[in-house]
């Protein structure tokens, strides 16, 4: 606890309450003493996270600490023992993957999909994009999607092509289809 808490060792080798009370961040404190209160009136064990100032270096530092009230012979605490131990290495890797997620969700939320009713043109199949202007349904995918499209012919408009050309050149196509 003295490494952690920035302090010379003291003679009796341990950090006494007072040692303990002028590092702990004063926001933190109140509650922090009424959890030490209650274990030692119930003579139980407890958990508990703060945030102290290290007597070094004055650099705030996130404590886990855990701590058991030993009682005297009527049963009443007579001294609390613990340890703390420094997690402010795993905070701030807890508060970067909060803040990774956090991206995350708003790059997810602003992923643009095709979604509802898209007006598309009976006759030519273009579509009338956001603003009201028409465009083809390349342009249109390639400004509301992710997507890109690639061109081909289905087998039906391939026989409509091919009946609507020259017999002779269909005669040889067909071979080759």
């Amino acid at each position: 606890m003295f490494t952690i808490y920035g302090m010379a060792p003291t003679p009796q080798g341990w950090v006494n309450y007072q040692d303990w009370r002028v590092r702990v961040l004063p926001e933190d404190f109140a509650e922090q003493e009424e959890q030490l209160l209650r274990t030692m009136a119930t003579c139980s064990h407890s958990q508990r996270g703060f945030r102290i100032v290290r007597a070094s270096d004055h650099a705030v530092r996130f404590i886990q600490a855990a701590e058991i009230a030993l009682a005297g012979a009527d049963g009443k605490a007579v001294r609390v023992v613990g340890i703390n131990v420094d997690i402010t290495e795993r905070k701030r890797y807890e508060t970067e993957r909060e803040k990774l997620i956090g991206e995350l969700q708003k790059a997810l939320a602003e992923v643009r999909t095709l979604s509802g009713m898209i007006p598309i043109c009976a006759w030519c199949k273009n579509l009338r994009n956001d603003e009201g202007y028409w465009s083809t349904v390349e342009q249109y995918v390639g400004t509301h999607t992710s997507a890109t499209l690639t061109h081909g012919m289905c087998p039906d408009c391939t026989a409509k092509f091919l009946a609507e050309t020259d017999p002779a050149p269909i005669l040889s196509q067909r071979a080759v289809l």
